[in-house]
């Protein structure tokens, strides 16, 4: 058949299937290589990856073949053996470790590969470079060829030192809280019956306690002490789970108790109140509660309640209540008794020291003249007990007040040097003054009352001495930039003074023996008064005495400096217009600036600027009108009179303010019939032109509380009687406008 074709075509279809099976052969040759280059190099990324994670394995990781050389080993393997891996594939154990060591990892190797199973071991071993050997824990496991023979050994090995030795920390701290646990459990059952014992011990001493303790959740009484169940007459155990609704006599107190309780101890605070609660058999009882809370930050926890019976001392507080008000109308009796009786005395004694002081101006006889003298001492002796009562009263209740001015220490005690002179020359006896030549002159303080106290044990000094001297002086003491502390003494040469006699002076009506007051006359009160006024000006009192050698009697004060104080305000000089209005200034601030005439003459010459003006007297008395209108025309004045306070009122209202016949002064009494001063003054005060007019009251009423009365009613000043002239002369220069 093939015959029948042509040799060359025969020959171009055989080469052409060859060539085509050529080129088939050579693509599937070439697809072929390429592939088994790509899976050579997939290989090599996978080895190279496999040994990038067997590098990077901590533990230390190794291959050996059945004969234990090394075919390949990790990082931490290379510094267990201190050699790369280029120097430890090929190599055994022995070329690294000793003969004994390379043995036993030799044997461990083989009981892996014997079993054809993993087998682990621990090894004590010791890296390249150390001493210290590390307890390691490796696994050996046998590799297997395709065909499941072995072909070597794998091994990963861990250090597990530190595990090791946490391990036997654990198991000793184990052994330790075995012991400890042991020991707490004997602890514990001696401390449960220390407490056992204590509790009943506490109860016991709660119980004994007399104030009634609980211990409450949401108003019930989960425990209490035996004494809050005997306040309110429950059995023992009989209150334990009651509502505290119990204590109240109704539902009001109880839910008003609880709201004051609970609104406190929410916020943590103590809540604490006296409430009247009721017992079993419906008695009434005070009751003191103080209640909080066990714990702020859990209020569930409770409320801790302390209860005390104070029906007693409640009782007692009502019975001191009412002797307190007793005592304070019968201190109000008393001081409205004194005021009373104050000027029940200085009504008449105005008129007989003024009548006197005018008598003896025109008495030319000379016995009259010394009848007078002697009317005038007694009268002034009497005008003395009666200022110490009050003096004394005002001590007693807390009133008396002290004056804050510019005084001179040195002056002071020259005026009372000069009122002692007579007296003391009259009885023979030397009267000498001593001062401090480190004294300062400008001090703050009260001149008039340190004069009070020092003329008090002058005058003492002179009523018990017969013969000898008298001493008055002062001393500086201790000096800083703001106050000077001085010392006061007054030594004679007098009878003296026991020790059991000193220790009766300084109290009121006590006199050192009373066989005294027969001989020598006095009331006691003066030395009472000055330790009063001593103290309340900062200083003390004292006396130091014997029988018949004479006394020193002394007192100290602390006074501040008048250059380290704020300047006291001056009251206005005579000369100034229009003084109408000014604030009230004392009789004591005034006389510490202004010198008042000595005599009728002086006044008159002093007051010439004044004459013919025209002054109101108000006063009911015949006898203080007399005498006041006598004093005032005797220096030029022009004196009118109103026998009420209604009539002033009337008077002032038919002249005009500021007319040449209106009144440049007005007197006021304070106790009138009709209308008295107070009421006078304050109508008067809503009189057109009235509210600058100078109103002076003039009366015997000398307590504290007059003065303030008669200021807080409109009046400009106060003089008390029985007044002396030349306070009355004082005062026109200080109110009084000059005429033009």
């Amino acid at each position: 058949m093939l015959t029948d074709f042509p040799w060359w075509l025969i020959n171009t279809v055989v080469a052409v299937v060859l060539l085509t099976l050529g080129a088939t052969l050579a693509l599937w040759g070439m697809t072929w290589f390429a592939r088994t280059r790509r899976r050579v190099q997939e290989l090599e990324e996978r080895r190279g990856l496999l040994q990038n994670l067997v590098r990077s394995i901590p533990d230390l990781v190794w291959l050996k073949d059945t004969d234990g050389v090394y075919l390949a080993c990790n990082a931490p393997f290379e510094r267990f053996f201190g050699a790369a891996e280029a120097d430890i594939v090929g190599k055994t154990d022995a070329d690294f470790v000793s003969a004994e060591q390379a043995a036993l990892f030799r044997e461990n190797d083989f009981l892996a590969m014997s079993a054809g199973q993993p087998h682990m071991n621990e090894e004590w071993i010791t890296f390249a470079g150390s001493t210290e050997p590390r307890l390691v824990e490796t696994i050996k496991s046998p590799v297997l060829d395709s065909h499941g023979e072995i072909i070597g050994v794998l091994g990963v090995s861990r250090d597990i030192t530190e595990r090791q030795r946490a391990a036997q920390e654990l198991q000793r701290l184990r052994s330790h809280l075995t012991e400890l646990v042991d020991e707490r459990t004997r602890q514990l059952a001696d401390l449960a019956e220390s407490l056992r014992r204590a509790h009943a011990e506490q109860k016991t001493i709660v119980d004994a306690v007399p104030v009634g303790i609980g211990l409450l959740k949401d108003r019930h009484v989960v425990y209490c002490n035996q004494y809050l169940e005997q306040m309110f007459g429950f059995e023992p155990g009989g209150m334990v789970g009651r509502s505290t609704r119990v204590w109240y006599p109704d539902d009001a107190a109880y839910e008003a108790g609880g709201r004051k309780v609970y609104e406190i101890l929410q916020r943590g605070e103590m809540h604490w109140r006296e409430e009247q609660l009721i017992r079993q058999d419906g008695s009434l009882f005070w009751a003191r509660i103080t209640a909080r809370l066990i714990d702020p930050q859990d209020p569930a926890k409770g409320v801790l309640g302390i209860m005390e019976d104070i029906s007693i001392e409640r009782a007692t507080i009502e019975a001191l209540r009412e002797a307190k008000e007793a005592a304070e109308a019968t201190t109000r009796l008393k001081s409205a008794f004194l005021a009373n009786m104050s000027h029940e005395i200085r009504t008449p004694m105005n008129a007989i020291i003024g009548l006197t002081h005018l008598a003896l101006h025109i008495s030319q006889n000379d016995t009259q003249r010394d009848y007078l003298h002697k009317i005038q001492g007694a009268s002034q002796h009497l005008l003395g007990i009666v200022n110490d009562v009050l003096d004394l009263s005002k001590v007693e209740s807390g009133k008396m007040q002290l004056e804050r001015l510019r005084v001179d220490i040195a002056q002071i005690l020259h005026d009372v040097h000069a009122q002692l002179i007579d007296k003391a020359q009259a009885k023979g006896l030397i009267l000498q003054l001593h001062l401090d030549p480190e004294l300062p002159t400008d001090l703050m303080g009260d001149g008039l009352r340190i004069g009070q106290v020092l003329l008090n044990f002058g005058s003492n000094a002179v009523k018990f001495t017969d013969q000898g001297r008298i001493d008055l002086s002062v001393q500086v003491q201790e000096r800083t930039d703001r106050d000077v502390a001085l010392r006061f003494e007054v030594r004679d040469t007098g009878i003296g003074l026991t020790e059991a006699e000193q220790a009766q002076l300084f109290q009121s009506f006590q006199q050192a023996d009373v066989s005294t007051t027969r001989q020598y006359g006095g009331t006691g009160l003066g030395l009472a008064i000055s330790r009063h006024l001593a103290e309340q000006m900062g200083g003390a009192v004292g006396v130091s005495s014997q029988r018949g050698q004479g006394s020193v009697f002394w007192f100290t004060l602390r006074l501040e400096r008048g250059d380290a104080a704020e300047p006291a305000p001056l009251p206005p000089d005579a000369g100034d217009a229009a003084p109408q209005g000014l604030p009230h200034m004392s009789p004591a601030q005034v006389e510490a600036h202004r010198p008042a005439p000595a005599s009728l003459s002086e006044a008159r010459e002093a007051l010439q600027a004044l004459h013919g003006t025209r002054v109101l007297i108000v006063e009911d008395n015949e006898l203080n009108r007399l005498l006041a209108g006598e004093l005032l025309r005797g220096v030029g004045l022009t004196v009118d009179f109103a026998h009420n306070g209604r009539q002033a009122v009337d008077r002032l209202a038919q002249v005009d303010a500021g007319a040449a016949d209106d009144y440049g002064l007005v007197f006021m009494d304070m106790q009138m019939p009709v209308m008295d001063g107070l009421e006078a003054t304050r109508l008067i005060r809503q009189l057109p032109g009235r509210e600058r007019l100078p109103i002076v009251a003039m009366t015997a009423n000398a307590m504290v509380e007059d003065s303030e009365r008669c200021l807080a009613a409109g009046m400009n000043d106060y003089i008390s009687k029985p007044f002396s002239p030349e306070a009355l002369w004082a005062l026109l220069q200080r109110w009084l406008t000059p005429r033009a």
